[in-house]
């Protein structure tokens, strides 16, 4: 892959000012989204060191955060989100590539819901969850494992749903990708693939490795995959030697607590909230 010019510090300086001021005034635009450097950089990167093309990219960003209500997901929709992630179809892993770059991991075979809805909710969620993993390791962006064993027509995504999973990841979330391992693309996907490679851009398609064969000692797959990841890294069924599972549970707990809190926190501010409070306390004694 060709490198990427990097910017100046002087452009990032200038597009952090200018978004800022159309901003309101201000660098943050919602707790998880920033306007530092790194973000500048990503977004004048992604289109190039245009200015004018960064800003808007930016502030296109900005609006769509807000209007998809970014921020409240999980105040607002724990449960769709719970049930989205009840499977495992699509997750953070636990361990990180050889660079210390989270791993995303996805798994249409572990399709659970025909909601186009719940599915773009569940690709944010999973889009944010992949930011702050890189925020905690140092690092800007991630890998991507594409998991097609057991594809099939019944769980495949409409291209509705496959479309709106590209603009977004594009459009919104740029300069994330490190690499993306498509395993074992089935030829059923070939159309999948024929419709939506158009509208990928270069630099993204420059980023996709389609991966097949045994994962065997000396193998071109076992070669693609350990060029990024230890063994240990990975689960059993892509070839690695995890002993981890998946569990909705875990993945979700420290999310389920902050639903938990905020929702106890909206009823006690409902009118009549004390009262009723008072009185079972009464009942108790």
């Amino acid at each position: 892959m060709a490198a990427i010019e990097q910017p100046s510090a002087e452009q990032i300086a200038k597009l952090r000012a200018d978004v800022a001021e159309a901003n309101g005034g201000s660098s943050s635009v919602d707790a998880n989204f920033e306007l530092d450097d790194a973000c500048c950089s990503r977004y004048l990167r992604a289109r190039g060191l245009d200015h004018g093309k960064a800003k808007s990219m930016l502030l296109d960003t900005i609006k769509w955060r807000r209007e998809f209500g970014v921020a409240k997901m999980v105040e607002e929709h724990f449960e769709t989100l719970a049930f989205e992630c009840s499977t495992g179809k699509a997750f953070i892993s636990p361990f990180s590539d050889n660079d210390g770059r989270p791993i995303m991991v996805m798994r249409n075979r572990l399709e659970n819901s025909a909601s186009h809805e719940g599915n773009i909710l569940n690709l944010v969620y999973l889009l944010e969850r992949g930011c702050a993993a890189a925020r905690v390791a140092g690092v800007e962006k991630w890998s991507l494992i594409i998991d097609f064993d057991g594809y099939s027509m019944r769980n495949a995504p409409p291209l509705k749903t496959s479309t709106a999973t590209l603009s977004i990841m594009q459009n919104h979330y740029p300069e994330r990708l490190h690499r993306s391992f498509m395993l074992d693309a089935p030829w059923l996907f070939s159309g999948a693939w024929a419709a939506l490679s158009p509208f990928i851009d270069p630099v993204t398609r420059a980023k996709i490795c389609f991966v097949s064969g045994p994962m065997q000692e000396g193998s071109d797959r076992a070669k693609l995959l350990q060029e990024s990841f230890k063994l240990s890294s990975l689960e059993e069924c892509v070839g690695g030697t995890a002993q981890w599972t998946y569990s909705a549970e875990e993945y979700l707990q420290e999310d389920r607590a902050r639903y938990e809190a905020a929702k106890g926190a909206q009823l006690s501010e409902l009118p009549g909230a004390s009262e009723r409070d008072a009185a079972v306390e009464v009942a108790g004694t």
